[in-house]
């Protein structure tokens, strides 16, 4: 078995580096974020409003994740058994394939200066793909705006409950996620939405 780099590692190769220094000035380093965040604090609240973005960026960053969509869309029917309309099937496939052998050779040929290569485009595809499917199988589910946009979250407004699917990805990519099973984990973190819900 391939020994792969901790999803920490990673993150900072692959994605730290695109952060605009402003942002790090005003928000301090970034980092990979937790799977699942509790702030009871929202719960009820519209998402455009505890979104740090303004409405204009906000409309920005959500294009960006349409795009994401649209792209694994039409990339992955070429590469693997997988047909419209984008399900939970998807996301199983792309677990299934990529073992820590192929994520090891993704890394191999994905420079880390080149915004488009493989693995940082694999990994937000994949980010976009579950926030989909979750959101088909939850609708309460809204997307939580941030940037860049691989830090935005599906949101619960019912829980409080904010999942970044985006930072999901990069650890499934990793060590330390490789072996999780995504499906399933998708479907315990929407067990515990109901168990929250209010």
């Amino acid at each position: 078995m391939a020994n792969l780099p901790d999803c920490n590692v990673l993150f900072e190769r692959y994605f730290e580096r695109w952060y605009p220094k402003e942002y790090v000035a005003a928000r301090g380093k970034p980092s990979i974020l937790p799977d699942i965040s509790n702030r009871h604090d929202l719960v009820g609240m519209n998402t455009e409003q505890i979104s740090p973005l303004t409405p204009e960026w906000q409309a920005r960053t959500q294009n960006q994740i349409d795009e994401m969509l649209r792209a694994a869309q039409a990339d992955w029917p070429k590469s693997w058994a997988v047909r419209e309309p984008v399900s939970p099937q998807w996301v199983e496939v792309f677990d299934n394939f990529f073992t820590a052998h192929k994520i090891s050779e993704l890394l191999k040929s994905s420079p880390e200066d080149n915004f488009t290569n493989q693995y940082v485009v694999l990994c937000c595809e994949f980010g976009a793909v579950m926030g989909h499917v979750l959101r088909q199988v939850n609708p309460r589910l809204v997307w939580l705006l941030d940037y860049p946009y691989w830090d935005s979250s599906l949101f619960d407004p019912a829980s409080g409950i904010s999942m970044a699917v985006f930072h999901w990805a990069i650890k499934k990519m990793s060590s330390y996620g490789v072996a999780d099973g995504y499906v399933a984990k998708m479907g315990m973190c929407l067990q515990l939405l109901e168990k929250h819900a209010r």
